[in-house]
């Protein structure tokens, strides 16, 4: 194992637990899309990010990616 993936591992071992507030969520999300989100449900999660989707009132959904704090050259090399 390379010097970068014991560090990479020891970075995820010392994250912090991405607790996201969706009641928030929902309210810039309405904000920004000048709609009610009326619903967020979450799709994936991968190292770096997690991903919702989010319904607002007129049908449409949009895409909300969220970044998890890890050590920020590892998410900045995974974009």
């Amino acid at each position: 194992m390379s010097n970068n993936s014991s560090s990479y591992e020891s970075d995820l071992e010392n994250s912090i637990v991405l607790n996201v507030n969706l009641d928030a969520l929902k309210k810039s999300a309405s904000n920004v899309f000048q709609v009610q989100c009326t619903s967020i449900q979450e799709f994936n999660e991968g190292g770096f990010h997690k991903v919702y989707i989010l319904k607002v009132e007129d049908g449409k959904k949009y895409i909300g990616r969220l970044a998890i704090s890890v050590n920020p050259q590892w998410k900045t090399e995974s974009e």
